[in-house]
């Protein structure tokens, strides 16, 4: 999986993408993967709105791109998503009593 910033420019997509088919070429059974941590834009792939990488992959329909809980999932397995927020929340709640403890 190649995994960029939520909001790649066309350079690093187009390089991602010539990455990815060359790991195909070389083993077409693997899966390959670009990959988006979270959507910006809201909750599903259509709602993705950053233009200029579109010309590269097409983020609404392109399998191969992962965007948010498709990518979790695919990493971690079926309601991994659930558990990274899970424990994103956990540890937020975590710093901030220790920041305010160190603000008193």
């Amino acid at each position: 999986m190649s995994i960029k910033t939520v909001k790649p420019n066309i350079d690093q997509t187009a390089e991602a993408k010539r990455d990815l088919l060359k790991l195909k070429l070389n083993d077409p059974d693997c899966r390959v993967y670009f990959g988006l941590y979270y959507n910006p834009y809201g909750e599903n792939r259509t709602d993705y709105a950053w233009s200029p990488p579109k010309g590269v992959f097409n983020f609404h329909t392109d399998p191969v791109v992962l965007i948010g809980k498709e990518y979790w999932d695919t990493l971690g397995g079926t309601g991994f998503y659930e558990k990274v927020l899970a424990i994103a929340e956990d540890v937020g709640a975590k710093t901030r009593l220790l920041v305010g403890a160190l603000n008193k």
